[in-house]
Order: C-alpha cells, then sequence, then structure tokens
C-alpha cells in the first residue's frame, strides 16, 4: 500500500517538472535599465531621449538608400533601448528654403525615414521631417512600429544634429514613446 501511495505522487511531481517552461533570462547589470524596462512595460506612454553620434555619411549614388537618399548611421545610447544605432535614408531640398520652430530657424527641407536598433535586436522605426541650414538639422520625428519588445510602439519629439565636419555629429532625440 506504501507503494501505490508514493507512486501517484511521483508521477504528479514528474508531470509539474516537466510542464514547466524554462526562459533564458538576461542578467541586469545595470539598475537604470532595470527601472527603465519596469516602468516601459507599466506606464503606456513614457519619455524618451537619445543620444547618439553621426560616424557615417553616404551620399548619392553610393547611397544603399532605395530612394538615393543619404543615409546616416550613428552610434549612441537611449532611454529603452540602452546602447542601440540609428540609421536613417533621408533627403534635404535646398532649393526649397523654409522657416521651422527650432534652434536652425530657417533652412533647406528635410525628410525621411529612420530605424534605432537595440542591443537584442528589437527595433523602433518611424519618419523625421524638419530643416537643415548647412550647420544644424532639427525638427519633428515620429516613431511608427517596432518589433520585438517593441512591438506596436508609436512615439513622437524633436530632433537636433549639429554638422561638424571631419567629426562625429552629435545627434539628440528628445520625446515620448508608447507601448500598446
Amino acid at each position: 500500500m506504501n507503494k501505490l501511495f508514493f507512486f501517484p505522487l511521483l508521477m504528479l511531481l514528474l508531470l509539474v517538472l516537466i510542464s514547466c517552461e524554462k526562459v533564458q533570462m538576461e542578467p541586469v547589470t545595470d539598475s537604470n535599465e532595470l527601472q527603465e524596462f519596469v516602468e516601459f512595460r507599466v506606464n503606456p506612454t513614457v519619455p524618451f531621449r537619445g543620444e547618439y553620434s553621426v560616424h557615417t555619411i553616404v551620399f548619392p549614388p553610393e547611397s544603399p538608400c532605395e530612394d538615393l537618399g543619404t543615409y546616416l548611421l550613428a552610434d549612441g545610447k537611449s532611454l529603452h533601448l540602452g546602447k542601440s544605432t540609428w540609421e536613417s535614408c533621408g533627403s534635404v531640398d535646398f532649393g526649397n528654403q523654409i522657416p521651422f520652430d527650432c534652434s536652425a530657424g530657417f533652412g533647406a527641407k528635410q525628410v525621411g525615414s529612420m530605424t534605432f536598433t537595440a542591443a537584442d535586436g528589437s527595433k523602433l522605426f518611424g519618419t523625421f521631417t524638419g530643416i537643415f541650414n548647412g550647420q544644424v538639422g532639427c525638427g519633428d520625428y515620429l516613431i511608427t512600429s517596432g518589433n520585438g519588445r517593441f512591438t506596436g510602439a508609436t512615439g513622437e519629439g524633436d530632433y537636433e544634429w549639429i554638422n561638424i565636419e571631419d567629426a562625429p555629429n552629435p545627434l539628440t532625440f528628445i520625446g515620448t514613446v508608447t507601448n500598446p
């Protein structure tokens, strides 16, 4: 009778162990990263700030951009992405000088698409519209979608890019991002 009592108990324990899902977790190395992750999952709309250095600029026709726009690549760090890259395909219409409510004030219209890529491969996709006066580019950006941990994310804000010849060009994003 003792064997009959322990056999079902042993089978139940074995069933529980087999049905447990094992998840590989990466260790959190920075307490700020953990706080940002928790905040992004709990609050649907959170602040977004990114600081990047543009180090690659490729002009048409060598540009990999499908629309023959200018390609930019930058490395940096932002809230919710951590260490990440930013790349864009865009164009500047020097024949279309317009005023814009940002630090450049007046310049050539610039438009383009952009992608932020986090170290884990998750991405935020968006567009930007603004001006470029030869020294400063600034305007508005929209985050239109994402993938990975940013699936369904949206957002908006302002950007500013400072053109420094023969040096990494600082690029800053300030706004919000919403996770559904």
